[in-house]
Formats: C-alpha cells, structure tokens, sequence
C-alpha cells in the first residue's frame, strides 16, 4: 500500500485536531488556554501593600497590582489561593532586618511570617499553596522588630470553589 492511497486517514485526523482546537477554545473563551498553574492567564493575580511602616500597626491590605483605591478582597463562590511571598524592604541596606506578618485566613488562623536578617528581598515559592475563602481580605503587619520599611507582594491564583472555613476539617466526622 503507498502513501497516495491512503489521504482519507490523515485529512480525517487533520479534521479531528481542528475540532478539538475548536473545542478547547470554546471552553475557555476569552481567557484562553490553562497556564501551568491549571487556570487561566485572567486568573492569575499580583496584589501588593503600599509602604508597610515598622510600627506593628495591623490590618494594611493588599491591591490589584498595587494600583486602586479599593482593597483585594475574595469574590463569592471563589477561593484564592497563595502561591508566593514576596517581602520588599524599602531601603536597599543589607543590614536591615525584618519581622513581617501576613494574615492569610480569617480571624488570623492562616498566617505567615517573613523573618529577615540582613537581606534585600526575599522570595517564597509555596509548594502547595494557601487558600484564602470567599469573602477574605488578606492584610499585613511590619513589626517594631524590623529597622525599616517595607512591602509585601502575593502572587497567586483564583478558583471557582469553596475553600475551608476557619478551623473545618476536610474530612467529614466519624
């Protein structure tokens, strides 16, 4: 059998690539394909505080690219999930050192602290991630322990999906 009787084959696999192309597209719409994150491009996101102050003074929030007069905060039915800390000191000294506190679920039942000694920036990649639920607003704290200020950036991502409450258990009581 030669390669010249057999054009039925690959225009049929041609046709078949076509329509799967056609079909992934649609099921992503404007947003594209899934990055390698499993999501979107539109839903990976960079919030960033403004100047945290090394005054301990609680509740600073986070903004869409530092930009905004309005603070992040998790839409209903989405969960937010954390992939990276990014601590920015404000003064290039590599002597400083800082103690920051990131409130990451409600009620400060997810948190995580950056401890920094004589460093510039410092970059946390978490392997797993951490949610934050619907309705959440990360905030950040610079303690009186840091000899400067500073910024906190979250690199992270957005799920249609409930995540778990304060406290709740994934795994239903017996």
């Amino acid at each position: 059998m030669s390669i010249h009787q057999s054009p039925g084959r690959a225009t049929i696999l041609i046709v078949l690539a076509l329509i799967a192309s056609v079909l992934i597209g649609a099921k992503f719409g404007k947003s594209g394909k899934k990055t390698h994150l499993g999501v979107p491009p539109s839903q990976i996101v960079n919030l960033h505080t403004q100047t945290l102050l090394n005054d301990n003074s609680g509740g600073n929030t986070f903004f869409y690219d530092r930009m905004g007069s309005s603070e992040f905060i998790v839409p209903p039915k989405y969960s937010f999930v954390v992939t990276d800390v990014i601590l920015a000191p404000n003064d290039l000294s590599e002597t400083d050192d800082y103690l920051v506190v990131v409130n990451i679920g409600p009620n400060g039942s997810r948190t995580f602290a950056v401890r920094s000694v004589n460093q510039r920036e410092l970059h946390f990649a978490f392997t797993g991630g951490m949610v934050m639920p619907s309705g959440h607003t990360p905030t950040a704290r610079n303690t009186t322990f840091s000899t400067n200020s500073c910024e906190i950036q979250l690199l992270g991502y957005f799920v249609k999906g409930k995540a778990l409450d304060e406290g709740e258990s994934p795994i239903p009581e017996f």
